[in-house]
């Protein structure tokens, strides 16, 4: 069997430009939520959709690869480029421009993807049957550079379930501290909606969780066949709360922010009580005063107005299993004890490490 994650990074597009977004040929599952993303999107605001520009940025990225063209390539991709595989293996520019090597035989359009524009931010989204893609665009000055390209593969079946824990587990991380110092009003925001959102999981309130969701949010995980729509995630904490139990969130391990006005990138990576660690890529947007849906504004006022619009994960298969209790922050800042306020000194170790998390593997 062939190792994904040995292959030259041509190959792993190539394969899938072939194979995963030809025209009509979606799987059923993540065909239709695919479309329900693009018909609720037309009925929020700070969206637009078929941007021309990111299509046709889109396309020569893709014709770039095909031809092994490291100049044309080398000028799409940012500065702050990530790949990452199915499998969880991620690459840095210089490593995707390295790896070139013969293009694939057969290069054909992308004309079933879906892409929304959210501001400097764009989201291309495309699959086949159990592969999907996600390349994450972003305008720097006049032109849009990729600064995110993600592959996850959805499993035949449902995995099973993450052992649940009931209320007298306390999660410290996420809930209540995490390794990274936000650098801007915009990345507290961020995040404090993001630990909100965690409280409400783990407290299993699914009333609460929506107050920073967007009504267009999408989820592409390993750990459903389908896209999770905000509806299904709502159902999910519902039943969680019938329970009294649930999964615990997973900690965060290391994070990075970017940041477009009212716009938030942000890639981590994750692990869970069980199972192993994976990478997500967020997207945020500020909605300030919509719908009047804002419960908890007055607990968390730097949350106020932001809501996530589309997260993926991918699991990193090469990485052992590790229980989350081993990476609960220490009693001490320089442990990695980290709060919004976090004591003199320790912002660089956090940053030492919100930085290693992005290092190739």
């Amino acid at each position: 069997m062939v190792d994904s994650t040995k292959l030259p990074v041509e190959m792993a597009m190539g394969r899938f430009v072939r194979t995963a977004i030809a025209a009509g040929a979606l799987g059923g599952g993540l065909f239709s939520a695919l479309m329900g993303w693009s018909a609720q999107s037309s009925n929020t605001t700070n969206v637009a959709m078929n941007d021309r520009a990111v299509l046709d940025a889109d396309r020569a990225l893709q014709q770039a690869i095909g031809k092994s063209d490291r100049k044309a390539l080398a000028t799409l991709l940012d500065a702050s480029f990530r790949w990452t595989d199915s499998a969880g293996k991620t690459r840095t520019k210089a490593q995707v421009l390295r790896d070139l090597a013969a293009p694939p035989k057969v290069i054909e359009s992308d004309a079933a993807a879906t892409e929304r524009t959210y501001g400097q931010v764009a989201l291309v989204t495309a699959g086949r049957n159990r592969l999907h893609v996600l390349r994450l665009w972003v305008k720097r000055k006049a032109d849009w550079r990729a600064l995110v390209y993600q592959e996850t593969m959805l499993p035949a079946q449902p995995p099973p379930p993450p052992p649940e824990v009931d209320d007298s587990v306390i999660c410290e991380n996420p809930c209540k501290t995490v390794p990274y110092v936000p650098k801007s009003a915009a990345e507290r925001g961020v995040l404090a909606a993001w630990q909100a959102m965690a409280s409400a999981v783990k407290a299993h309130e699914h009333d609460d969780w929506p107050t920073h969701v967007a009504d267009e949010f999408l989820a592409i995980t390993p750990r459903s066949p389908r896209p999770l729509t905000r509806d299904d995630r709502y159902v999910e904490i519902g039943d969680q709360e019938s329970r009294n139990s649930g999964p615990l969130p997973a900690a965060l391990v290391s994070a990075q922010m970017f940041v477009f006005g009212d716009t938030v990138v942000m890639l981590s990576q994750q692990q869970p009580r069980a199972g192993q660690p994976f990478r997500t890529t967020r997207l945020w947007v500020n909605r300030p005063g919509r719908a009047g849906l804002r419960q908890n504004e007055e607990d968390i006022p730097s949350a106020a107005g932001w809501e996530l619009v589309f997260s993926q994960q991918t699991s990193i298969q090469t990485a052992p299993a590790k229980p989350t209790a081993l990476l609960l922050p220490a009693r001490t800042c320089t442990e990695y004890h980290v709060t919004n306020r976090p004591e003199a000194g320790c912002a660089a170790n956090v940053q030492r490490a919100a930085d290693s998390f992005l290092r190739p593997d």
